[in-house]
């Protein structure tokens, strides 16, 4: 099944493009626990070895502890993180796009709260995130990273 989907998901493979925009603004979206606040902490490592400056964005205001993995994520990589004691994910990215922006940063990479795409209402949180950041980033340059699950959406 595996070579199954491999087979019908190649043409689709692009890489990504993080040259073309500065700063270039990565948003990682998925369910509960597939892991999206762990693969920022190791792109934002992966990043930096290819000669990339990284910020990341604490977007995930809901989880406790969120922010304060992220942190860690930061302190490991040595990278700076944007973050708030409680609030809106939509402003705490705009923040942080914004500091990229003055600092000259490359790469923006934003953690989000885990949800379903069923649940209408936390989708159009990302929704309200994209319309934000779009004052002060142009929205068609942001990445937009849908993690699933190998349970296709249904936590442990």
């Amino acid at each position: 099944m595996a070579r199954d989907l491999i087979k019908l998901l190649k043409p689709l493979a692009q890489p990504l493009e993080t040259d073309l925009h500065n700063p270039c603004v990565i948003m990682l979206a998925g369910v509960n626990g597939a892991g999206k606040t762990t693969s920022i902490g190791k792109l934002a490592k992966y990043f930096q070895g290819q000669g990339k400056s990284v910020l990341l964005a604490a977007g995930d205001t809901f989880r406790a502890a969120a922010r304060e993995q992220l942190m860690e994520w930061g302190a490991r990589n040595n990278v700076t993180v944007i973050a708030q004691q409680s609030g809106d994910a939509a402003a705490v990215i705009f923040d942080a796009v914004q500091a990229a922006q003055a600092r000259k940063i490359d790469i923006v990479l934003a953690d989000t709260a885990g949800r379903l795409s069923t649940q209408i209402h936390l989708m159009e949180e990302i929704k309200k995130v994209k319309r934000v950041i779009a004052k002060a980033y142009p929205v068609h340059r942001m990445k937009c990273c849908w993690y699933w699950t190998q349970t296709q959406g249904r936590t442990r």
